[in-house]
């Protein structure tokens, strides 16, 4: 494989760079990015498969904090979610790792950038104008004419889901059950910490509240459903939280997924493929999954619908995992409903899990543990939160 081409500069974008890079050694890996896209910054987190993805791409956890205004992440602090109005976590750990980290989503992408030139992966910056191939995508053109050969892409593209959906129109497949789609992202200073070393996940009247630790400050953002609710409505109820602070531009997303995440000589990660919501920081945590099989299974076409398989039954896991901190009351999905089930009967096992969701053990994205613990402890509200 001798051109790799990344479109796209996020969080995603970088970490496949790197990837790439790494895994495919004498392939010539580019990277194009937009100028025209900025960065929330808000603030992020990433869940206990990221060391991993870190350490395979020779990357300190030192280096990353000290780069990245990061912090430990050792647990999500759910605050009034149930009906008792008691505290309760969502604790890490796994055989390898008992944490995770809260990165500035800004200082990350320039550290990425940084480590990235360094190994020699080529930056371009321009806009995508046109896509060319029959099937396989062969050439990429920038808005200034410039062209560039491409054996195999990947769309980081985000929520613009470039390449995937506008130029492949692959199947989008919706959520049934998860109903938030707009946040509101702003920060806090430091003082007003509410717990060291967790995020935070605050329970509103419209929605809820993350709340993430950083080393210079408080990410923060305001998740609610737009249907039912005036955005207006929503930042009055930051400001009376919170006192008049500045508040940046809303972010919208419509909660579901693509049914193929490759497709022809594309795979799509991160956002551009899906996007439920930000609760529990799963968004991250399917770009290390893709990166990480991509290690096991390569490139080659006849691994594809391995590879599809696979990604669409961790996703779901997400979906459900999701669905069950909203409420725990009256199940929506198939799969919530099957767990709820196995629950009453027996102890949830992890063949369970992985013949629910169709799924590689290395797959499960959250464990037998993780499910009952969860059953054992939470108390979630009888209302849905959103």
């Amino acid at each position: 494989m001798k051109n790799i081409v990344v479109i796209g500069g996020g969080t995603a974008g970088w970490l496949t760079a790197l990837f790439a890079k790494k895994h495919y050694r004498k392939s010539s890996v580019t990277l194009i990015e937009s100028a025209k896209v900025n960065t929330v910054g808000a603030g992020e987190g990433t869940s206990i498969d990221f060391p991993m993805l870190l350490e395979y791409l020779d990357i300190t956890e030192k280096d990353f904090l000290d780069n990245t205004n990061g912090t430990i992440k050792k647990a999500i602090r759910f605050d009034k979610w149930n009906d008792s109005g008691k505290v309760f976590y969502n604790e890490f750990w796994n055989e390898s790792y008992d944490h995770a980290f809260h990165f500035d989503s800004s200082s990350i992408i320039n550290y990425f950038k940084f480590l990235a030139e360094n190994r020699g992966i080529n930056l371009i910056i321009g806009d995508v104008v046109e896509i060319l191939g029959k099937e396989d995508i062969t050439d990429i053109v920038l808005e200034d004419k410039r062209k560039f050969e491409s054996d195999f892409v990947f769309d980081c593209t985000g929520f613009s889901r470039l390449v995937l959906g506008k130029h492949f129109k692959e199947e989008w497949i919706p959520s049934q059950v998860l109903k938030a789609n707009a946040a509101i992202p702003f920060a806090l200073p430091k003082d007003m910490l509410v717990e060291k070393d967790v995020t935070n996940a605050l329970k509103r009247k419209y929605g809820w509240i993350w709340n993430i630790p950083l080393k210079h400050r408080l990410g923060c953002g305001y998740v609610y459903n737009d249907r039912v609710v005036k955005d207006e409505e929503v930042k009055k109820d930051i400001i009376e939280l919170y006192g008049d602070i500045e508040l940046p531009r809303k972010i919208k997303f419509n909660a579901g997924y693509y049914n193929n995440v490759w497709k022809n000589n594309c795979i799509a990660v991160g956002l551009s493929n899906s996007f439920y919501e930000p609760l529990l920081a799963t968004s991250i945590s399917v770009t290390s999954a893709q990166l990480m099989l991509i290690k096991k299974l390569g490139l080659s076409t006849v691994n594809r619908d391995t590879y599809n398989d696979a990604i669409r039954g961790f996703i779901k896991q997400i979906e459900c995992f999701i669905e069950f901190h909203y409420s725990n009351k009256n199940p929506k999905s198939k799969n919530l409903k099957k767990l709820f089930k196995k629950y009453n009967e027996d102890y949830i096992s992890s063949k369970f899990l992985v013949d629910l969701f169709k799924v590689p053990d290395n797959l499960l994205m959250f464990d037998r543990e993780a499910y009952n613990r969860a059953f054992a402890d939470f108390n979630i509200m009888k209302k849905s939160v959103i």
